[in-house]
């Protein structure tokens, strides 16, 4: 378990270049395995050990705090590994992406499963404190709504999709249904049957005779 996650002094400087009313651009987060000593400094420019690079999820302001929150999935991951340390990354104007905020275990990390041993995932975030209005922007990835695994094919939950993209068909509902164009086709067959419904038709025809005679017309 990470015990918190510290703003580094590439992160306090990037805040300071920041003019009161413009936002803080934060851009993505990083896991990895790298484990730190007991005490060790946690003002790092990149993480230890990387293992990958996590979208925002979700950015919100409210007062003077800001919390930023990401998505993790072990869905990708083929080798189990410790989770001890993680970085959020920021956009500096002169020094471009630069590691903003960091966190480590100090080698109480937690294992992640490789996924073929166990599915996993989860929410994390932080939460920043500013001494004005909080003012912070991501780029948000729609894609990733936070849906449990444990709802993914399950009753009142969602359907999973299958590796062509498309739901698989034990997951759809049963329902009875006419080819492309069946129904048409049985449609045009019937109106040009002469036997069909008769009676409205000569209905139809009279009708239309009569009003046309009071009109005046023949």
């Amino acid at each position: 378990m990470i015990p918190k996650i510290v703003l580094t002094s590439a992160g306090a400087a990037l805040l300071a270049k920041v003019p009161e009313g413009y936002a803080v651009p934060v851009t993505r987060w990083q896991i990895g395995k790298g484990s730190l000593p007991a005490g060790s400094s946690l003002d790092r420019t990149a993480l230890v050990e990387p293992v990958a690079y996590l979208d925002i999820t979700s950015v919100e302001n409210q007062g003077t705090e800001a919390l930023i929150l990401g998505q993790f999935t072990n869905q990708e991951i083929w080798e189990a590994f410790s989770f001890e340390e993680l970085g959020l990354f920021a956009q500096d104007p002169e020094a471009g992406e630069i590691l903003m905020c960091y966190g480590n275990a100090f080698g109480d990390g937690e294992l992640i499963q490789a996924a073929t041993e166990q599915l996993r995932e989860f929410v994390f975030g932080t939460q920043l404190q500013f001494s004005g209005d909080a003012n912070v922007t991501g780029e948000i990835v729609q894609g990733l709504v936070f849906i449990p695994l444990v709802e993914k094919g399950a009753p009142g939950g969602v359907a999973p999709l299958g590796e062509d993209g498309l739901v698989p068909e034990q997951y759809l509902p049963e329902m009875n249904y006419d080819p492309a164009g069946a129904a048409d086709n049985a449609v045009k067959v019937h109106n040009e049957d002469t036997t069909a419904h008769p009676d409205i038709r000569e209905t139809m025809v009279t009708t239309t005779i009569q009003v046309t005679y009071n009109e005046g017309v023949i």
